[in-house]
Order: C-alpha cells, then structure tokens, then sequence
C-alpha cells in the first residue's frame, strides 16, 4: 500500500515539475514551488528539500539550513538513510560554507559513514567532495588533492555533470591558494568548457573570474577586464549571482586601480560594497573597504582613506555580530559632515596657496607682508583642522565606548535569555522517563517507545531553539504540541487540549521568542489541571487584534491561582518563575524596538476563582519585520 502512495505521489509530482516547465519557471522556482505545494513528510518531500540544496551555495545560507534540517527530520522518522546521508554532507557544505570546519567535518565524515553502509556510490563523491574541501581549509593541501584525483578516478566513465565542473573548479582553487597560476589557469580552462557545453551558467561565471585572475597575473588587464565584463552583462545583483557579481566588481576595481584609472577603480569598489552589504556578507566588504583605503592614499586623499581604514578595522572588529550593516551606515553618516568641513578647508588652503604664487612678483615688502598674512591664515587652518581631527577622534572613542557597553549589555540579555530557553524542567524529563520504565515493566513497548521519541524531539527542538533570538511561531507550535503530547502520555485522559489559531494567521511568517508559550502552558497542567480531580483542558488560541497586536491566549480550567498558591506555597517552582519573569522582560524589550505596547497578564478564568487565563499581546509589527 505505501509503495503504491509512493508511486502515486511521485507521478503527480512529476506531472507538476512539467507544468512548471512549460510555464517557463526558474528550476529554482520550480523546486520551491513543489515544497511549499507538496507537504507530506514522505521520501518525496526530502528529496525536493535535497535538490534546492545547490541554489543555496552563494548566499541565503540559513534558508537553505532550515530545508536541511527538515530533511534529516523527515529521514530520520522514516528511515530513509539515502536522504539521511545527503542531507548530512548538505549539512556539512553549510557548515564549511560559514566558517566551521570542526562541525563540518563531523557532518561530513557521517555522511560518508552512512553512504559506504548501504553502498550508495554516486552521492558519496559529493561527500568526498566536501571532505576535500574541509582538508583545503585545514591548509592540508596535499590530501585534499589526493581526494580529489581519487574522485575523478571513481567517476571515470560517467557523463559529465555539473559535478564535474565544481570539481575542477575546486583543484583550481587549490592551486590559487598556493598562487600556482599555470595548474591554476588550466583548471580553470576545463571548468569553463565543460559549463559552457552543459549551460552550467554558475560555472561559466566562475570559471570567468578565474581566467580574469590569470589575466591580471599575466598584466593582461584589458583581457582581464573583458572577462569580468562578461560576468557583469547580465547582473542583477541580487539572487543566486549575487556573490559572483559582487567579486567580479572587486576584480575590475583590482584591474582599474592597477592600471592607475583610480576613478574606476573606487566606482567598482564601491559597486562591490553595495552588493555585499546587500546580501550581509560583511566580511568580503571589509577587505574592499581596505582596498579604497589603499586607492585614496594613491590619490593622496588621504581624508578619504582615514574614512575606509577606519570603517575596514570597525567591521572586522565586529565581524560575525548582528550589527554588521548599521555599522556600516553609521560610519558613513558619521563622516559626512566632517566630509564636507574638510572640502571647505581644502578650498581653503588652496585659495592661500594660490594667493602666496600670486604675490612672489610683488616688491620685498609686500611680499614679505603677504607671507606673514599667509602664514597667520595657514596656521588657523591648521590649528582648525587639528581641533577637527581631535573631535573626529574623540567622537569615534564615544562610539566605541557606547558599543562595548551596547555589547556587553546585549550579552548580558542573550545568556539570561539563552538560559531561559535551554532549560527544560527536569522534574518533567525524569517524570516521563520514569513513565518509560514503567511502560517497559509492563510491556507496553510502543507506549515507550513514543515516549522515548517525544523526549528526543522536545530536547532536538529546545536545543535548536536555545541558539535563536526569534523563531517562526508554527515552530514553537510544535514544540507546545511535543510537550502536550508527552504530558497526555503520562497522565491519560486526565488532561485534553486544542490549539485554535486564526486563518488570516500565517504561522510561518510570524517570529516570536523562543519558550515564549510553553511555561504558561506547562504552570497549566502542573499548577491547574493536576491537582484537579475531573479530566481537564488546555486551550490555546492565537488572533490578531486590530490595533495590530498578535493576542496568544492559554486558558486552563484547572483549580485556580488561589487554590495552586496555598498547594505549592511549601515547595516553590523556581524553573517556571524565572522563565515567565524572564518572559516579561522579552515583551517588554520587543515593545520598545516597535514603540507599540507589548504586555502579558495573568487573571481567573471563572467568576468563582477556578481556572487561569493568561493573556500575552506582542507588536505584529516587529514581528513580521523579523520574521
């Protein structure tokens, strides 16, 4: 039966990638198009999440990471370790990709684990791929070509694919890291062919940046320039490209700058910056930031260069922080009105050099007379311009000054809210692993093997979750729905929920903070509903106000707060306290980015005192900003 659903699903799914294609829809688009479509946790699902993996190589990496992680959530719940082991090695490029080669090594090397057990050789090569890369970071030259060549080796035979060409284009950055243009420039050559021939447009763009490195290596500017100006025909500078575009602005603003045109040369830096502060790849826009420096002081404006060697050293101490961008534009700010203060002295100066040229044909004394004047008028230009650079200087101390404090406040806030949202009650943790025990002494082993799989999620997704400021609200909806599950587990029909979220809702693209919801929900149950003899319900409901506020309702017809207190006045909770208290402190903090009111309430849900009712309004706003 499953195969024939199976079959099924992948004929339909077929039939729509051809509707797709005739509507003339990016393969990118058409992939997207098939995930949010095609929502069933099957094999089919995973390998949509698998395929849109390479157009995530250049930029929206954490876009990419979310499909990546569904996709090892998928595999895992159905065994389906082909998905598994891909889904492991995407992993691993994500993780090379930002930097983290011990993380990447990890994934990577399980990746190939679970390939040689089950004798998966074609996808294998892209794990070997990736592992050649991690040893390309690590500086071990040597092995990683060695697995390269290996590579090759095992697909011997086989058509050529854009596989191949990545490949290729991989040796050729093993040689540039060692500045050996000869292997270099033919790896290269071979990595633009093979793209040219199968329309690997990625490729053709990389492989002709590449060529335009050898080029200026070679001095061949024009020819270099040639290159790049193929790579920008089409540019768009957003999207896929993104990156290939902003590079090959770099490149011809090296090419210019080398060729003494230095106008160019800060037209195309400045390009380049544009594109990278637009995709937050903040770390290449600090070097070109370096690079204008040295192009200004070649031009002896050297105002200019102090503004880019001061911004260059600013982003690459920050680098990595969430201020990448503002950083940026609060530099530029900063300097443009001292910018224009400059401008007038130099005119300044100019005007009295000009006025000193003039009157060396005058008499001696007159002369003499607009010397001395020259000189009192010079000398106030440069007292002015000292006191200038004083206040710049003590401005950019006041800067940094308010940035460490800034910082360190921020810290403060994130381990105290990290905190929050890594903690998971213990007593609930020992309490549902016990209900495993007794499950197993009494044979129900499928109780306890849900149980077991409940307590696993709850840990993967809270500590998934521990490493975020915001997530989107449908993921916080599942961990609620884990946790409720669990506790239904244990205790039976005693409690029951519903969770009723609006239909103009969209839950995906709402952010809220992490374990905003479940302490409520859990004070709920332990607070309200155990100590209830009769079944009890738990209901959740999610609107949105008109004044624009999300409202999240969590409302328990358990024995009331005055009833909870005098039960639990000898053995306070201390876990659920400090997670609402911190609680408060989150709405308060969302209230003041949005200047819109933010606020949580707690109240009896019955005249009589029984059940509670909390009530918590957040700024849509923000959240949809942020989302």
């Amino acid at each position: 039966m499953k195969k024939t659903l199976f079959v099924s699903a992948l004929l339909c799914l077929i039939g729509y990638q051809d509707a797709l294609a005739q509507q003339n829809i990016s393969p990118k688009d058409s992939i997207l198009q098939i995930i949010k479509s095609y929502t069933i946790r099957d094999t089919v699902r995973v390998n949509a999440l698998i395929d849109i993996q390479p157009y995530f190589l250049l930029d929206e990496h954490e876009q990419g990471r979310a499909f990546i992680e569904e996709a090892i959530s998928i595999s895992e719940e159905l065994d389906y370790s082909t998905g598994y082991g891909f889904s492991l090695n995407a992993l691993g490029a994500y993780y090379l990709r930002r930097g983290h080669i011990d993380s990447a090594l990890v994934s990577i090397t399980e990746a190939i684990s679970v390939f040689e057990k089950i004798g998966e050789n074609h996808n294998i090569n892209a794990a070997f791929n990736n592992l050649a890369l991690v040893y390309k970071s690590s500086g071990d030259f040597d092995k990683a070509y060695e697995t390269y060549v290996s590579m090759l080796n095992r697909l011997e035979g086989r058509p050529k694919t854009s596989s191949f060409a990545i490949i290729y284009f991989n040796i050729a950055a093993l040689y540039e890291a060692q500045e050996d243009w000869d292997n270099f420039e033919y790896w290269m050559i071979k990595m633009v062919e093979l793209s040219d021939s199968l329309n690997f447009i990625p490729g053709v763009k990389e492989g002709s940046l590449g060529l335009a490195k050898t080029a200026i290596y070679k001095k061949q500017y024009d020819k270099a320039l040639n290159r790049t100006s193929f790579v920008l025909s089409d540019a768009t500078t957003n999207g896929e490209m993104a990156q290939i575009e902003a590079r090959a602005f770099d490149l011809q603003g090296d090419i210019f700058a080398l060729k003494g045109e230095y106008a160019l040369s800060i037209v195309n830096y400045q390009r380049s910056i544009e594109v990278y502060t637009k995709i937050n790849s903040t770390r290449y826009a600090s070097v070109i930031y370096k690079k204008l420096s040295d192009v200004y002081i070649s031009l002896e404006n050297y105002e200019e260069a102090f503004i880019s060697s001061e911004i260059y050293h600013q982003l690459k101490d920050s680098l990595m922080s969430a201020e990448k961008v503002e950083i940026i534009e609060e530099l530029q700010t900063k300097y443009e009105t001292e910018k224009l203060k400059r401008e007038i002295d130099s005119a300044e100066i100019e005007n009295l050099k000009l006025l000193q040229s003039n009157q060396r044909s005058r008499s001696l004394i007159l002369g003499a007379f607009g010397f001395v004047f020259f000189l009192t008028l010079f000398g106030g230009v440069l007292f002015r311009q000292r006191r200038l650079q004083q206040d710049a200087q003590l401005q950019m101390l006041e800067l940094r000054e308010s940035q460490k404090r800034l910082l360190v406040e921020q810290e403060k806030r994130a381990a105290e809210l990290k905190a929050v949202r890594a903690q998971l009650n213990p007593h609930f943790i020992f309490n549902l692993m016990n209900s495993v025990q007794e499950f197993m002494l009494k044979g129900k082993a499928e109780d306890a093997n849900k149980a077991l799989h409940l307590v696993s999620k709850l840990m993967r997704l809270t500590l998934k979750h521990s490493e975020q400021e915001l997530i989107p609200l449908n993921s916080e909806l599942e961990l609620i729905t884990t946790y409720l599950e669990a506790e239904k587990l244990r205790f039976g029909n005693k409690i029951s929920y519903q969770i009723n979220v609006d239909e103009e809702i969209e839950t995906e693209f709402i952010s809220i903070p992490p374990m905003l919801i479940q302490p409520y929900v859990e004070n709920a149950i332990q607070h309200g509903l155990m100590h209830k003899e009769d079944p009890g319900e738990v209901l959740i409901q999610i609107k949105e106000l008109e004044n624009e506020q999300l409202q999240i309702v969590i409302n328990d017809d358990g024995i009331g707060r005055k009833a909870a207190g005098l039960i639990n006045s000898t053995k306070p909770e201390k876990h659920n306290r400090f997670s609402t208290k911190a609680n408060e402190q989150r709405i308060l903090n969302l209230s003041e980015q949005s200047n819109q009111k933010g606020s949580v309430s707690i109240c009896d849900s019955e005249k009589d005192g029984t059940g509670t009712k909390v009530i918590i309004e957040l700024p849509l706003e923000i959240l949809l900003t942020r989302a």
